[in-house]
């Protein structure tokens, strides 16, 4: 099992038994056009689900309107009204503090509409048990599927699964640096942080001193709502304190280069209950 001091593994997810393997794409700021908006409003005053969580979109981050929490909430709960699973599972979010069962009822109803955040929206819920029974077994089988779905959250979870043997999976470090990495390519943060400390102390693996402090370099640039900046910096001092600084400067050459081949993972608009902005 990998152990690391820094504690910088994330929980364990899983992903729904049965749920279907046709993805359902989600929109996302970059989908929403300025120019676009009058035609939103009239296709979701006739149901459309999809103009309608572009209306949302564009309150939650003010895309040709002001940011407007009351009419976010109104449009997405509009567009889960008409059937967009990508509604559902974000009213699933909204709900998951107060009333877990609907929660997880709306996670697992767009899971099985083909929609691969709500898996790993679900597979958190389970792993707690909040609303649903705690299955770490399922969890890990389940968040397989998702992982293969290309979801990076779930690459993430699943080598998390492999790297500490959970669920009755067997443990097996280096297929866990196999899906870590793939999480981390695919733009998801904690990845970053974690593939830094592991290469850099050789928890598990063969140490890789130089690209271990690459992508902790890359972990620096990341939110400090995803990471743990702290621990990020301290693994950094600690891994350059004993290596030449050519070391680090072929990881900052590294870390340069990957960070102008992946723009950053754009993430849907969330706001909570107590209507805080979530960009």
């Amino acid at each position: 099992m990998i152990q690391n001091k820094y504690a910088i593994l994330a929980p364990l997810l899983i992903a729904l038994l049965g749920a279907s393997d046709r993805p359902t794409r989600e929109l996302l700021k970059s989908d929403v056009k300025i120019a676009e908006l009058p035609a939103a409003r009239v296709a979701s005053a006739r149901g459309d689900g999809t103009a309608s969580m572009k209306l949302a979109i564009a309150y939650g981050y003010g895309i040709g309107v002001h940011v407007d929490t009351n009419a976010y909430l109104s449009f997405l709960t509009k567009a889960a009204t008409q059937g967009l699973p990508q509604a559902w599972d974000l009213v699933g979010q909204l709900q998951i503090g107060t009333h877990p069962s609907d929660a997880v009822r709306n996670f697992k109803r767009a899971a099985d509409a083909g929609y691969v955040p709500a898996k790993f929206d679900l597979a958190t819920s389970t792993l707690i048990g909040r609303g649903i029974p705690k299955d770490e077994r399922a969890a890990c089988a389940l968040f397989h599927s998702a992982a293969l779905q290309e979801y990076p959250d779930a690459e993430y979870s699943w080598g998390t699964c492999l790297g500490n043997g959970v669920g009755g999976v067997q443990q097996d470090s280096i297929e866990a640096l196999v899906w870590w990495t793939r999480a981390a390519d695919h733009g998801f943060p904690l990845a970053h942080q974690t593939l830094g400390i592991v290469l850099t102390q050789g928890l598990g693996v063969p140490r890789n001193p130089i690209e271990g402090m690459k992508w902790l370099l890359i972990a620096t640039r990341d939110p400090d709502n995803e990471v743990d900046l702290h621990v990020v910096k301290t693994a950094l001092a600690d891994a350059s304190r004993t290596r030449p600084a050519t070391d680090l400067k072929d990881a900052q050459r590294r870390a340069t280069s990957w960070i102008a081949q992946h723009p950053r993972r754009e993430r849907s608009p969330m706001i909570d209950f107590g209507g805080k902005l979530h960009l």
